[in-house]
């Protein structure tokens, strides 16, 4: 962390990225594997940059973080309360690999929708959009996967148009208040 002072400075993930890959590469290896999933990849349509900066990896790890936190954010800002998840799960090698079969059933489920699931109408990938919509569906796989695209497809309408979660989702929208 100390190091991120000169040149052009490192993301949050890619400080991650390094921090935590000596102590275990088991974790990391679970966010590039999801990350480079090619169906992960069409629905967020990273840019080069997002990609060289670990964007997708992120991603990943904010849905494990928030899929998996049942007693609420570690930290009031969510990428130090994805910074403090990542540590504890590697410290402790406590990380449950279902969450991988989850999130890949998510996918296969969201990828006929497309890319613009996270995107409103300016085109911009919404994390929060994301994060409703894969915990959501995450929270209800076995119900989604009966209903099928047509009934995800609407719910996801729904949100989109939602006053109050457009609102709250809005600039500094990572704040636990939020």
């Amino acid at each position: 962390n100390r190091l991120n002072t000169g040149g052009s400075p490192l993301t949050d993930q890619e400080i991650r990225n390094c921090i935590f890959r000596g102590i275990s590469n088991k974790f990391n290896e679970f966010l590039k594997r999801i990350a480079s999933n090619d169906s992960f990849i069409k629905l967020i349509e990273p840019t080069e940059r997002q990609s060289s900066e670990l964007y997708p990896e992120e991603l990943v790890l904010r849905f494990a973080s928030l899929c998996n936190t049942s007693n609420g954010l570690k930290r009031n800002i969510l990428s130090a309360h994805m910074t403090e998840y990542m540590k504890e799960v590697i410290a402790q090698d406590s990380f449950d690999y279902k969450t991988e079969d989850i999130l890949l059933r998510v996918i296969d489920l969201l990828e006929p929708l497309g890319k613009e699931i996270f995107r409103y109408d300016n085109g911009v990938f919404s994390t929060s959009l994301y994060d409703a919509i894969t915990i959501g569906i995450a929270s209800n796989i076995d119900y989604y996967e009966k209903m099928g695209s047509k009934v995800v497809s609407d719910k996801i309408w729904e949100l989109k148009q939602n006053e109050d979660f457009k609102r709250n989702t809005g600039s500094a929208s990572n704040s636990k208040t939020r």
